[in-house]
């Protein structure tokens, strides 16, 4: 979409402040804390298993839905389950 110089400024330095409120999360979380926040048990489950002829095409489009709702939610989620599983 077409947007101002202004307005596409002003998106980026607020992603880059949500991006930065999340790692100063993720750096004052505990090795158990983290584990729970990535929900990598999730992520195994939804990634694995499946053969797939397109290799890598399954994946990309999986990280770019998951990402797109951390970026959405303005980074501000309980874990990443609920991106895993978007």
């Amino acid at each position: 979409m077409d947007k101002s110089e202004t307005e596409s400024e002003s998106a980026l330095a607020q992603l880059k402040a949500d991006t930065e409120g999340l790692v100063q999360r993720l750096k004052g979380m505990s090795p158990e804390d983290l584990t729970d926040f990535l929900s990598l048990d999730i992520l195994r489950e939804r990634l694995g298993g499946q053969k797939r002829s397109a290799v890598g095409r399954h994946e990309r489009a999986f990280f770019e839905t998951a990402f797109k709702v951390l970026i959405e939610e303005k980074f501000a989620v309980p874990s990443m389950g609920g991106c895993w599983r978007a």
